[in-house]
């Protein structure tokens, strides 16, 4: 992180001593941590807050004033050592314990794009426009395909089916020069909206395309009088749950093994529709 930051991480320790995430890390102000605790330990009312590693011994001081004897435990306050990472890699915990994938070890997890490329990225997204449209039944089979690409759990095309044949169901598609660039699906329920699934096509990641469909969703689910929208994310699924929080959703709950393939939790987030979203 930044010289006035800290990169964190937020986790439950289970009986076997496990650790597992409950909302991916991010980058924060320090200043933003104590704040940002709480909204963590409010789903996990019954754990006790500790902070760990060379971010907590940084920032003690700031920590103990907000969660006394937090940091009582000086644990790993001096960094990482090579027998902490050789238990990371034997755990075979997986995303769900913030650790990478099978087969994605060597994938940076945090990299901050250069000015530059965001500037071309942004130009070239502009000279072709996003276009959202309804979904059909004729568009399952595409949509399936794009969803078993994007997801380990991927929803079935009878599944689809199911969902757009409910009245109740809002499901769009985002197209880029003719070409499917994504696809979401919101139920309504009177005051409640469920944000179901949401996906964006490889090749157009980071051009706009989950904000238009997160933002078309909302509108919709407000204008059918829904008073608060609320989705399931993966806890590993830190670039989902960072567009989340920039659109004011917050977390809401979190559902233990929810998602399997591989097993892993959900964080439950939401945000009221009582303001305009974005």
């Amino acid at each position: 992180a930044g010289r006035l930051d800290v990169y964190a991480g937020f986790y439950r320790a289970g009986a076997r001593g496990h650790a597992t995430l409950v909302a991916a890390p991010r980058e924060l102000r320090a200043e933003a941590i104590a704040g940002a605790a709480a909204e963590v330990h409010a789903l996990l009312p019954d754990h006790a807050v500790r902070f760990v590693g060379p971010g907590a011994g940084r920032e003690r001081e700031r920590l103990e004033a907000a969660y006394p004897s937090s940091t009582a435990h000086a644990f790993r306050h001096e960094g990482l050592s090579a027998l902490d990472l050789a238990a990371a890699v034997r755990s075979g915990l997986g995303p769900g314990a913030g650790l990478p994938a099978a087969g994605r070890e060597d994938a940076p997890v945090y990299v901050r794009s250069a000015q530059a490329e965001e500037r071309v990225r942004h130009a070239a997204n502009a000279a072709v426009p996003l276009a959202l449209r309804d979904m059909t039944p004729a568009d399952v089979a595409s949509v399936a395909a794009i969803e078993r690409e994007v997801f380990s759990d991927a929803w079935s095309e009878g599944f689809f089916h199911d969902l757009l044949a409910r009245g109740v169901t809002w499901a769009r598609i985002a197209e880029r020069g003719g070409a499917l660039a994504g696809y979401a699906l919101t139920v309504v329920h009177g005051a409640e909206a469920d944000l179901e699934n949401i996906a964006t096509v490889p090749g157009q990641r980071r051009a706009g395309v989950a904000r238009a469909l997160l933002e078309d969703a909302m509108h919709e689910a407000a204008g059918r009088g829904a008073g608060r929208i609320a989705l399931e994310v993966r806890v590993s699924n830190d670039a989902a749950q960072a567009l989340y929080r920039a659109y004011g959703f917050r977390h809401a709950g979190l559902r233990r093994g929810y998602y399997q393939h591989p097993d892993e939790d959900a964080l439950v987030m939401a945000r009221s529709l009582g303001s305009t979203p974005g």
